[in-house]
């Protein structure tokens, strides 16, 4: 590791080694620099607001006026963007230690996990070891965007892309949008959002099924499931049903919601803010941060070993409180 960072460390800034973003769904990458289809492309995995800041980077990059300074930018948004990677990483460690207290199954569970071999350095990093931690959790992002693009293309095309950045359907991944592109292909989003007010309203209403969550998306996969399934205007029953009421190919109203429920702007009935607080946790920081990059964080903590807080590691730290935590009839010492 220390001949890597001073091999690094002899290289030129402009000749740094860099991979080349995988943007296209053939995995190919734009020639030049100016590829407005390809920006468009990557607008697909982001939200609007991530939009913005992309393309706010890009134009302050293309005013500098030298490689030198486009580099010292890079290096600053780099910084910016392992600091925000770091919280995240601590923040879902924080979230699995309540999980170790709280859920014996997924307690079980973790034994069976591949335990991680080597603990990466968060804290005192030189230039280096900043850029090889950088590079790790880019490339995971982009083995990722290949695979999302060609399902999230098809819902662009048929149902737009505002709809595919407000409902963040990257941050689904693959399987989930794989899912949505099956079932966008088959109809209109008019026609869509009719049929899943329908049956979102049905989940609802059955005891015991998966509640309807907060936040901007409340489409589950088995929503998708039957909608794919719902391939005509004919009334529909929903599967797995125990009552097996049909579900008309009608909209309704304001007044057919559930309290705590209104319509959002493209018409789907979604969690009022006011109780967006059931059924789900709260916000994490920096939520507008896409889920590749959600995946990037932990995956990076999970292969690469635990983080090290006040001298401890972290899996250390984890395994010990709860245990502490039972000893005190679950008060925190």
């Amino acid at each position: 590791m220390m001949v890597m960072a001073e091999n690094y460390n002899r290289r030129k800034p402009d000749a740094v080694a860099h991979q080349p973003p995988f943007v296209a769904v053939d995995g190919s990458t734009p020639a030049t620099r100016d590829a407005p289809t390809v920006a468009t492309e990557i607008d697909l995995l982001l939200t609007p607001n991530e939009a913005k800041l992309i393309e706010k980077f890009r134009r302050n990059i293309r005013l500098c006026k030298s490689d030198s300074e486009r580099y010292d930018k890079c290096m600053q948004k780099r910084d910016e963007l392992l600091e925000q990677n770091d919280k995240l990483v601590l923040l879902l460690a924080a979230f699995e230690q309540v999980m170790l207290v709280e859920c014996v199954r997924y307690e079980e569970r973790k034994k069976h996990i591949r335990q991680p071999t080597r603990q990466p350095r968060m804290t005192q990093e030189d230039g280096a070891a900043k850029w090889d931690r950088f590079v790790g959790i880019a490339s995971i992002g982009s083995d990722a965007i290949p695979k999302l693009l060609p399902p999230l293309k098809v819902v662009s095309l048929r149902w737009g892309k505002d709809f595919v950045q407000h409902y963040q359907l990257a941050s689904k991944g693959q399987h989930y949008c794989n899912k949505f592109s099956a079932a966008a292909k088959l109809q209109t989003r008019e026609n869509g959002i009719r049929k899943l007010n329908q049956l979102l309203l049905r989940r609802f209403q059955i005891p015991g099924r998966r509640d309807i969550k907060a936040g901007v998306n409340p489409i589950e996969p088995v929503d998708l499931q039957n909608l794919a399934n719902w391939t005509d205007e004919s009334p529909f029953v929903k599967e797995g049903d125990p009552d097996k009421i049909p579900l008309p190919f009608a909209d309704f109203t304001g007044e057919d919601l559930p309290a705590g429920f209104i319509f959002d702007q493209f018409g789907l009935m979604v969690r009022s803010p006011a109780d967006s607080d059931r059924g789900s946790g709260p916000a994490l920081p920096g939520s507008d941060v896409t889920a590749v990059i959600v995946i990037q964080a932990f995956l990076l903590w999970y292969e690469s070993g635990p983080c090290s807080i006040l001298g401890m590691g972290l899996s250390t730290f984890l395994h010990r409180c709860p245990s502490r935590v039972r000893r005190q009839g679950g008060r925190v010492p």
